[in-house]
């Protein structure tokens, strides 16, 4: 396999779940086959592609690891140190605290409106 360039990504994708990661591959464009250059304690995965003409790098955590804001914060650090070229870095989480990525993302109640008094004056 073909060894890929860290210096040609511009655009950071960072799902530290898998399955945040498997529906985020889906949305590439094409995916760019290849490994990047790691070393001795690099056990992040990184996958690429190109979304909109933009070379976009996946990071992911490996199956299995603990999950929690220490290791994004980990993984996040990670990829701001190995890829030097990024101008734009998305942090994903498809999981709303109040259910699961389907049909309905978003609670039924509606949201009052504020009084009058209480809006924000221009």
């Amino acid at each position: 396999m073909s060894e890929l360039d860290p210096r040609l990504y511009t655009v950071a994708w960072i799902a530290p779940l898998s399955i945040e990661a498997q529906a985020a591959l889906h949305m590439f464009d094409s995916r760019h086959h290849g490994d990047f250059p790691t070393g001795r304690g690099d056990d992040y995965l990184f996958y690429a592609g190109d979304v909109r003409g933009h070379n976009v790098i996946l990071a992911t955590l490996p199956a299995g690891q603990a999950y929690g804001t220490g290791s994004a914060a980990a993984l996040a650090s990670q990829v701001k140190k190995f890829f030097p070229n990024l101008v734009s870095v998305k942090l994903e989480s498809f999981f709303p605290p109040w259910g699961y990525l389907g049909s309905q993302t978003a609670p039924k109640t509606p949201k009052k409106a504020l009084p009058n008094s209480q809006r924000r004056q221009n």
